[in-house]
């Protein structure tokens, strides 16, 4: 069966419709291939089976699988990992106190909110070699004002330097609703307090809908961040860096057997 150019086989996306037309909602039993899942505090969201709390020794054993996988990672080849603590994750759930009320050590207070992911980053910086960069994605902030805001974010951040953390990348929110602002850059200014606190041998990037080359630019020279991530620019653009070292002047750097594409 042939199609033509850009326009896929009826059965491409087949799946796609059919999960849709069956509007399926809810979590799926282990018989259909579902698990159970863990979080920091028994919770129902998003009409998904509810969570269980983790048990201390739950804890403990991820904290190790943690370890051993950032020790995957460097027999690998990995040059660089990094420990994802935003967006309603996991690490998430336990440093926002908008989704921990554990009444334990891992929870209730600042001190106790981030002890797990304190425990992550120096089980991980055990196994992590020492000339290879170890960092860490942020929520820098929850965008609410019972919850997790970026004073927590920076007083963390100093604390996960001294621990071995060299890379801090800052997005935001993930837990509940979005009620943070909008726009170009927006979440610039969240990596922009952190680099301000930290060394200046720590590597701080931006995200969020930074989308133009100039944009991109303005945000280095000023000093908000030392660099910036592009998801969606390049999921939209595999050419995007190409492209934006065009505009502002710079020397190609596709390699050279994308020459005949040329731009």
């Amino acid at each position: 069966m042939s199609t033509s150019c850009g326009e896929p086989q009826a059965s491409t996306y087949g799946w796609l419709q059919e999960l849709e037309a069956e509007q399926k909602t809810g979590s799926l039993a282990a018989s259909e291939g579902g698990w159970d899942t863990v979080t920091s505090t028994p919770s129902e969201i998003y009409g998904l089976k509810p969570a269980s709390g983790m048990t201390q020794e739950q804890i403990a054993d991820s904290v190790q699988a943690w370890a051993a996988a950032a020790e995957r990672a460097d027999a690998a080849g990995f040059d660089m990992i990094q420990i994802h603590a935003a967006h309603g994750y996991l690490i998430h759930q336990f440093l926002s106190p908008l989704s921990n009320k554990r009444t334990d050590e891992y929870g209730g207070s600042w001190e106790n909110r981030t002890r797990y992911l304190r425990e992550i980053v120096h089980a991980v910086a055990a196994r992590w070699p020492e000339n290879k960069a170890l960092g860490i994605r942020f929520s820098g902030d929850d965008w609410v004002e019972a919850g997790w805001r970026i004073a927590d974010t920076v007083r963390l951040a100093e604390e996960l330097y001294a621990a071995g953390v060299r890379a801090f990348d800052l997005s935001s929110a993930g837990i509940g609703a979005f009620h943070g602002p909008s726009g170009p850059g927006y979440q610039v200014p969240l990596a922009q307090a952190v680099k301000q606190a930290l060394p200046d041998d720590a590597f701080v990037t931006a995200v969020g809908a930074i989308t133009e080359a100039h944009q991109a630019e303005q945000i280095l020279v000023t000093g908000q961040a030392d660099g910036v991530c592009i998801g969606r620019a390049a999921l939209g653009d595999p050419q995007w860096p190409n492209r934006a070292a065009q505009v502002l002047g710079a020397s190609k750097s596709h390699p050279s057997h994308y020459w005949r594409g040329r731009w």
